[in-house]
């Protein structure tokens, strides 16, 4: 991919936007890093195509924006060349490497939790089931025994809403221990008790 300095302008007011910063906040962070004053009008320059010039300011931009020069320059389309190396190994999206790549940098915490859920198979063989399951479109009446009817059993009326319903709420069950247990392991109360 050639660099064209429209589609690194793009990229530059893209990934400002995604920050929540002005111009204005860009060019002071880019003047944190480099000690170098940067005018806005300059941050509206880059966005409408004039070229970055020094390389300390583009470094300061990968910088700020958690992203590699080749993206900002048009050499790849993910934020981190590594992600386009990994990611169709790992079966995910270069955008979903992308943000576990920034939650890690940014130490967000919900990268052990995520960590931990992958580790549970059952949990994700039940997200899996609840995601792709076809429960076909047969309902019908089953017996389920009973000591409180006349004949020992209780007829109940179960179509393909009920049996997803009741996935959910077997996978709602282990979310819930899930998450009481991650709770407890960093000393919170439980949630349910």
């Amino acid at each position: 991919m050639l660099n064209s300095w429209h589609l690194t302008g793009e990229r530059i007011r893209l990934c400002r936007n995604e920050k929540g910063l002005t111009q204005e906040a860009l060019s002071e962070a880019i003047e944190n890093i480099t000690g170098v004053p940067i005018k806005r009008q300059t941050i509206a320059k880059w966005e409408n195509g004039t070229p970055v010039k020094k390389i300390e300011q583009l470094t300061a931009l990968c910088e700020i924006f958690d992203c590699d020069t080749a993206y900002l320059l048009g050499e790849c389309d993910s934020k981190r060349i590594i992600s386009q190396a990994i990611a169709p190994a790992l079966g995910i999206s270069e955008k979903a490497l992308d943000n576990l790549i920034t939650a890690h940098n940014q130490e967000d915490p919900y990268i052990e939790i995520l960590s931990k859920l992958l580790e549970n198979e059952t949990i994700l063989q039940y997200i899996t089931k609840c995601t792709t399951e076809d429960y076909g479109e047969i309902s019908t009446f089953i017996d389920i025994p009973s000591i409180f009817s006349e004949n020992n059993k209780n007829s109940v009326f179960i179509n393909p809403s009920v049996l997803g319903k009741s996935e959910l709420m077997i996978l709602y069950g282990m979310l819930c221990k899930f998450i009481d247990d991650a709770r407890a392991a960093n000393d919170l109360p439980r949630i349910n008790k």
